[in-house]
């Protein structure tokens, strides 16, 4: 497999704090990468600075076997990364459908002009993309409240529509922050089989932060570890649950107990 994302050295301080230091690792293309570690470990950070909100301090970043530094954000999610996020940012007052159909505008073939005189090859279009946005939300589930506003969803119902949105701009890579936060026990089981049905069905590389340690080591092709900021582990998830300092700085003394 081929690396589609590479992090070589990358740190970023904040008024002498550092934030994430020295990280570098590689997301092999079609992987399932899982990113944890304690609260406060810079993971959240660390997706930042890959999608181009931040600013990376010292280090590298190539995406597609591109350096991404200082490539504006919206020109990232063009090139094929997608991401969601920890607090979850949706267009609240829009539709349900509309925050699905408004990133698919990108790709939009006709020019302005011909969508104010709505000729025949703008409505044709625009009946396109709201196809596809109602087979994304019927991938979710919420095509039955494609009309909705998104703000009444609750919390669940919210991350998905947060994914499909993240979908509609044909990733190649999708970055997804903490999808389990908020959900039960069985949502947690059912979305750990829909990213990789996701994966599989639009050939995705995913690159994922979560808390939850049962998902994402039965998700995960492979891990890395944070703790301050910096790499302390990284492999396999059994190396990884297995790894003394991870084990020390996140997992516990009951997780070592129930190994034995």
């Amino acid at each position: 497999m081929d690396a589609i994302l590479q992090l070589e050295g990358v740190s970023r301080s904040f008024g002498g704090l550092m934030a994430v230091g020295d990280v570098g690792f590689a997301v092999q293309a079609g992987e399932i990468f899982g990113l944890i570690g304690p609260n406060g470990a810079g993971k959240t950070t660390l997706f930042n600075l890959i999608s181009g909100i931040t600013p990376v301090s010292a280090g590298k970043i190539s995406f597609l076997g591109q350096d991404i530094l200082g490539i504006a954000p919206h020109k990232v999610a063009g090139m094929g990364m997608a991401r969601t996020f920890q607090n979850i940012r949706l267009f609240s007052g829009m539709s349900v459908l509309d925050n699905v159909r408004a990133p698919m505008q990108a790709f939009a073939e006709t020019g302005l002009l011909s969508d104010l005189l709505g000729l025949p090859a703008s409505r044709a279009q625009e009946m396109k993309i709201r196809d596809k946005a109602l087979e994304l939300l019927g991938l979710v589930g919420l095509e039955s409240k494609a009309l909705d506003v998104a703000s009444s969803l609750p919390y669940g119902e919210r991350r998905r529509l947060e994914i499909a949105r993240a979908l509609a701009l044909r990733p190649k890579l999708l970055l997804l922050d903490e999808p389990a936060a908020g959900l039960n026990l069985a949502e947690k089981a059912e979305l750990s089989s829909f990213i990789r049905d996701l994966r599989d069905r639009f050939d995705l590389t995913v690159l994922i932060i979560e808390h939850h340690v049962p998902l994402v080591m039965g998700l995960c092709d492979r891990l890395a570890v944070l703790n301050f900021g910096r790499l302390i582990c990284q492999g396999k998830p059994e190396d990884v649950r297995n790894d003394q300092c991870v084990i020390d700085a996140y997992l516990g003394d009951s997780h070592a107990a129930a190994r034995t």
